[in-house]
């Protein structure tokens, strides 16, 4: 009886819980739908008399696919010569290396303020390399884009002129998405996106609670990244971290939606868990070392309750996958495949291409790629990517004996919605 209340009372505290995170999402948007017709009205700000010296870093690892993209776009950018210097922060292993530097040498050949910098070791990851970047400019503003970003030719022009305000320490900009049009996961991931960096960041801003730089897509003031303390390699969250310590330091932070800072969104299953995943931790991880320290700021009751429900964001929801017994007690696992033709030997999702020859069951595969039955219809190969009837997406089932009873077991879970 006392173990049965004791779980009934932790059901109940989760519902509420969730029911508050449910209730502060609605607040949000009913924030953003009260700010967003006189901010549709607001004009941009004036143009500096003088543009000031901005340094564009570019943290990466091992992007070998995008770095060449990343750094045309980033030299590219319309902004003075004279004020503009890149620094690409490379700490990659592998032939990413190489890439970059030949690229980084070309432009520089041109007259692009561009430097190839590579740190003796990885200490600190991402804030450690941003960190050691900020060691070598006296730039007074910092852009940082992630390799999956492309900048558009006037970003700089469009953000620079909202540090007219010199309590301002940091702009962040709207994502947009590259690649939201591929796949259904691509655009189900856009809409999500679009709910945070439209609706709550928005809000947010326009409210004057406190909010968070991205990651990526926005601009420091050099002096508010000081001040805080610098970047701090504690969290795997380096961005969400120095977002709360500049503005607990004084700084005020703004978002601007109408610039948009397109990027790709994670075309697998895979890289997007890898994402979640640093994204839920660290958030929570900046609650645990920066909530006291907000509960003791000189703010109000209001801004505080909204912050620590901003940081433990991740703790309203929960991650799940699902283990299914079919009628022989087998588990299985399935999850949304949204990558199509990857190594089977990688752990991601994928499908085999129409007319391509499954190895591991050697049948041939048919149907249309992310749609149709990859494999007949009566059996769905270990590996491989199966429609099921009444179904928009496509399920991955993973290699455990059975194929037939687990399509059925599959049939029989799906039956019930």
């Amino acid at each position: 009886m006392i173990i049965s209340a004791l779980l009934v009372m932790l059901y109940l505290l989760v519902l509420l819980g969730l029911a508050l995170y449910g209730f502060n999402a609605l607040i949000m948007s009913g924030l953003f739908l009260w700010h967003w017709p006189r901010l549709k009205k607001s004009t941009p700000p004036p143009t500096p008399a003088e543009w000031p010296s901005v340094t564009v870093q570019l943290p990466i690892f091992n992007e070998r696919l995008v770095i060449e993209r990343l750094i045309d776009a980033v030299a590219g950018l319309d902004y003075p010569r004279d004020r503009l210097f890149i620094q690409v922060l490379d700490d990659s292993t592998d032939e990413t290396r190489a890439l970059a530097r030949v690229r980084v040498a070309s432009h520089a050949a041109q007259g692009v303020n561009i430097s190839y910098i590579q740190r003796p070791d990885r200490v600190g990851f991402k804030a450690g390399a941003l960190a050691f970047g900020l060691t070598c400019t006296a730039s007074g503003f910092i852009a940082i884009f992630d390799a999956d970003f492309v900048p558009p030719p006037d970003f700089l022009r469009q953000v620079m002129p909202h540090f007219a305000d010199p309590h301002v320490g940091m702009v962040q900009t709207r994502w947009g998405h590259l690649n939201a049009e591929a796949t259904p996961f691509t655009r189900a991931q856009a809409i999500a996106l679009d709910g945070h960096f439209i609706i709550e960041q928005t809000a947010r801003s326009q409210s004057g609670l406190l909010l968070n730089f991205n990651g990526s897509g926005g601009v420091w003031r050099r002096a508010a990244i000081d001040s805080a303390g610098g970047w701090q390699a504690d969290t795997i969250c380096e961005d969400f971290d120095l977002s709360y310590r500049a503005q607990l330091a004084g700084w005020k932070l703004s978002y601007v939606p109408d610039v948009v800072a397109p990027a790709e969104i994670p075309p697998t299953l895979t890289a997007y868990k890898r994402q979640q995943f640093r994204w839920a931790k660290g958030s929570i991880q900046c609650l645990g070392k920066l909530g006291g320290r907000l509960l003791a700021a000189r703010l109000s009751i209001w801004h505080k309750v909204q912050a620590l429900l901003h940081m433990g964001g991740y703790s309203g929801g929960c991650f799940c996958h699902f283990q299914i017994r079919n009628v022989h007690g087998q588990k299985f696992m399935f999850a949304i495949a949204a990558h199509f033709g990857t190594s089977p030997d990688a752990g991601d999702d994928f499908a085999w291409p129409a007319g391509h020859t499954n190895p591991k069951c050697g049948r041939a595969a048919s149907g249309r790629v992310g749609r149709g039955r990859l494999c007949p219809a009566d059996v769905i190969c270990p590996g491989t990517v199966g429609h099921l009837p009444g179904l928009e997406a496509s399920f991955c089932l993973f290699s455990f004996p059975g194929a037939v009873e687990r399509r059925r077991g599959l049939k029989q879970f799906v039956g019930r919605f």
